[in-house]
């Protein structure tokens, strides 16, 4: 792509960004309704309200139970109680504002990180559109959750890690560390991520690694220390084994067959053709394989790991789609059909998302 047409490309699809995270909220609005999406955000509007009602930490939530002890996490509501208290908006108003800003935020790290990277400019607009069109990223910026911090946090600190200097490398840590103020199982998927690009790409940075690791399990070790309230330790500790059936499998992966976050099925059909790309070199890209085949298996256990799953398809997806485009058939229409249904299809997914 030529530079000045790959700045205009990549301008739009910042644009486009900012449309589809604005789009659920403006077409509630007018439809007289004004309320915030997920039960995710209410429960973080409750805890941010009760933060904010009492100026500190609270001692126990009157609103579960009839009343009892606080056992939440707070990083994301003490940050929207805060944000609210600062610019004097309601709690409403600041969560809708915090998810945009997260969402652009998170773009432009993905857009740097792939600079880092060295992908190619078709390759980095392809990337930013798929992932903007999917599912997963409209969840996570639509609506008020921790997911969103968590993301964009992550994003922040795979870029730093990319600058390879030692007070970016440190910053990177206390990041990824302070993932535990928000959520126990995502920054352990994020540290096996981050493991297994390490031990192919970069083995210098072990050391960091591990300190990292041991970090980010003391960080989480006292901040659930400190939740663990004895009259609901049962809570903390329990779980459940449930049947795990086809359909509830593909219902929790894929977007398309009713997944509450899931996978758009079009660009999982891309990344089948990226997979044949990345296997010309074989075992060269083995990190990648293991790193998609373990998030399968934990987002069917643990939803919030397609999250990341998802970034990853959509990189793959674009490779795909340039393997798809590049390639000679014997029918040229028949391919070109074929992009078009596929395109017409991401498209659909997205927007077929939002309207849900």
């Amino acid at each position: 792509m030529k530079s000045r047409a790959y700045k205009k490309f990549i301008v739009l699809v910042f644009l486009l960004g900012i449309i589809i995270l604005i789009l659920p909220s403006t077409i509630r609005m007018y439809k007289d309704n004004n309320t915030l999406i997920g039960t995710e955000s209410y429960f973080t509007l409750k805890v941010a309200n009760l933060i904010s009602n009492e100026k500190a930490m609270p001692k126990e939530d009157p609103l579960s139970f009839g009343g009892r002890i606080f056992p939440y996490k707070v990083g994301f509501p003490y940050v929207i109680a805060s944000i609210s208290s600062i610019t004097k908006s309601s709690l409403v108003s600041s969560c809708k504002i915090i998810s945009l800003i997260l969402g652009i935020l998170t773009l432009l790290l993905v857009y740097l990180s792939l600079n880092k990277l060295k992908y190619n400019d078709k390759l980095k607009v392809l990337i930013l559109s798929i992932i903007i069109l999917s599912p997963p990223f409209i969840f996570s910026f639509s609506t008020c959750s921790n997911y969103s911090i968590i993301i964009f946090l992550s994003a922040l600190a795979f870029y730093l890690l990319l600058l390879n200097k030692n007070i970016y490398l440190v910053l990177s840590a206390l990041l990824i560390a302070s993932l535990g103020l928000f959520s126990f199982y995502m920054p352990l998927i994020f540290l096996a991520i981050i493991f297994l690009y390490i031990i192919i790409k970069d083995k210098s940075k072990l050391k960091w690694f591990f300190i990292t690791f041991g970090l980010t399990i003391l960080v989480i070790a006292y901040y659930n220390y400190l939740l663990l309230n004895l009259p609901f330790l049962y809570e903390r500790l329990s779980f459940s084994l449930k049947e795990k059936s086809v359909n509830f499998v593909l219902n929790n992966l894929i977007s398309d067959f009713g997944g509450k976050f899931g996978l758009s099925l079009f660009s999982i059909v891309l990344s089948l053709f990226g997979f044949k790309e990345l296997w010309k070199n074989k075992y060269k890209n083995f990190h990648i394989y293991i790193i998609v085949i373990l998030l399968i298996i934990l987002s069917i256990y643990l939803n919030e790991s397609l999250f990341y799953l998802n970034i990853i398809i959509s990189i793959i997806a674009a490779i795909g789609l340039i393997r798809l485009i590049n390639s000679r058939w014997e029918s040229s229409l028949i391919k070109n059909f074929l992009i078009l249904i596929i395109l017409c299809g991401l498209v659909f997914s997205g927007f077929s998302y939002i309207n849900i």
